[in-house]
């Protein structure tokens, strides 16, 4: 049964507390940026901008307290995980929200959605020209780009080590985000393994966008959104702000980075470089990127003829499909085909095992080689044995059940999404775009931007739960909604 008991409450309490109490030290960090670039000797002031920070770590901390009395040895399933997850993932977004609404920032609807956007990777932002905050609230711009560092592999992956003291389903969930393989013996060394490498591509991509001229307040948060491949920029005009051809193809390789899954980034730091080549994925990711890049370029050529369009459209393609969403152009002025094209790109997204959402390339290759099956089996005898096979591997009918059965869940949220925005008063291309973009956790629309920072309540809060379901790959989230409503019913009996 799907329905919640009482210890399955003090499960995911017990293994809630273990993340806030993780959570609460990362809020602790931006109060260095306030410290550095706080000018004023002002005491109270300075101690009003360091609350903005301590309150909500100091939220986080209580909480741990409180879940911490919950004292149990069951080892956590994998129901149990799916709805500590989904709960974890709400509450650290809502008491991330604190920063935003206490620094005057933004209102607490818009300050909910930004937490959300950052920690979820996505770049959607209510935050209309985020270079003001340069004077002032720089802790708050860090403290942004820092939220999409962490949520790159994933505040609940971190806090991973604490599922794996307990054993049982941690490999389950960690699965969906760093991959099917264990890279180390034990799956906590696999943790602080990716955990070091992702720290590492980290300091290098800051190192190179300093060196390509950025100032340091603006590598350190760029490294920390690109890789992660999150899109939070310092400047409203994005990437496009730098007009420095450097800077836009230091980006795409940590875009492309971030995109690729991290077992093999760390194949490659064994002095094993050829599985990316071997890797069916990795490949897959090339070509769509390729065909992406040819058709966009082509239709940016013939509309005004141009070198910059063949740099804009590399730039482009790479930022939709590894779900990063910086710009260097106003794709929403593009030609239909093209935005077809990146709508498709949006859909499908980065790498399993990466730090980018969507679907993922290696599902979309397990459906499209179904299909392949589905019509070889219908062409040939009814004797004929034809294998469905992932490059060397079988695809077990379960497997396969389970993929299609996910996309169709996915499909069918985004078109939720997309009825509500139309029924809003948006265009149906427009409204595609919002919702996709949403779900994948890419960033940017198809909208001006007057009407993105006009959409209403309702719209934010339908962008905050797709944010959430598609960051959490959507059987969390069912898995939640499914005990509680299991839990009712077995009320009412």
């Amino acid at each position: 049964m799907l329905a919640i008991h009482t210890e399955d409450i003090k499960i995911a309490s017990r293994d809630l507390g273990e993340i806030c109490r993780i959570a609460s030290f990362v809020f602790l960090i931006p109060i260095l940026v306030t410290l550095y670039y706080t000018k004023s000797y002002d005491l109270f002031f300075l101690v009003k901008r360091i609350s903005v920070f301590v309150i909500p770590a100091l939220i986080l901390y209580l909480l741990y307290l409180g879940f911490k009395k919950v004292r149990l040895d069951v080892p956590s399933k994998t129901k149990h995980m799916m709805i500590t997850v989904s709960i974890a993932w709400l509450i650290v977004a809502l008491i991330g929200a604190f920063p935003y609404a206490l620094s005057g920032t933004l209102g607490p609807l818009d300050s909910f959605f930004e937490s959300m956007s950052g920690l979820t990777t996505t770049g959607m932002t209510m935050i209309q020209f985020p270079e003001e905050l340069l004077d002032g609230k720089r802790d708050v711009l860090f403290y942004r780009s820092l939220t999409q560092w962490i949520g790159g592999v994933g505040i609940i992956v971190l806090a991973m080590i604490v599922f794996l003291r307990k054993g049982t389903a941690a490999i389950e969930y960690y699965s969906s985000e760093v991959g099917g393989l264990k890279i180390k013996p034990s799956i906590k060394s696999t943790i602080i393994e990716t955990w070091k490498i992702y720290g590492l591509y980290t300091l290098a991509c800051f190192i190179l966008l300093f060196l390509g001229g950025m100032t340091i307040f603006d590598a350190v948060n760029h490294s920390l959104t690109t890789l992660p491949t999150g899109g939070f920029s310092t400047h409203s005009e994005s990437i496009g702000y730098f007009h420095d051809p450097v800077i836009e193809l230091i980006i795409i390789i940590f875009m492309l980075v971030g995109g690729t899954s991290f077992i093999l980034h760390f194949r490659a730091f064994e002095g094993k470089p050829s599985h990316l080549f071997r890797n069916i994925e990795f490949r897959y990711m090339i070509m769509l990127l390729v065909v992406g890049f040819v058709i966009c370029s082509y239709e940016l050529y013939i509309s005004d003829p141009g070198l910059g369009d063949f740099q804009i459209s590399l730039f482009q393609t790479v930022s939709i499909m590894t779900t990063t969403g910086f710009g260097t152009a106003d794709i929403g002025e593009w030609a239909f085909l093209s935005k077809t094209i990146l709508l498709i790109l949006m859909l499908i997204g980065g790498s399993y095992g990466s730090t980018g959402s969507g679907i993922k390339v290696l599902r979309a290759v397990a459906i499209l080689k179904t299909i392949v099956h589905s019509i070889k089996k219908a062409i040939l005898p009814k004797t004929a044995v034809v294998r469905l096979k992932l490059g060397d591997k079988s695809i077990h009918y379960d497997e396969i059940i389970y993929v299609i059965s996910f996309l169709a869940a996915y499909l069918i949220i985004t078109l939720i999404g997309i009825l509500v925005f139309t029924a809003l008063g948006y265009g149906g291309y427009e409204s595609v775009s919002v919702s996709l973009s949403a779900i994948s956790n890419v960033g940017p629309t198809y909208l001006s931007s007057d009407a993105w920072f006009s959409i209403p309540d309702i719209g934010k809060i339908i962008l905050i739960l797709l944010m959430w379901i598609g960051r959490l790959e959507v059987f969390p989230v069912l898995i939640l909604l499914a005990s509680i409503v299991y839990k009712r019913k077995s009320h009412k009996i």
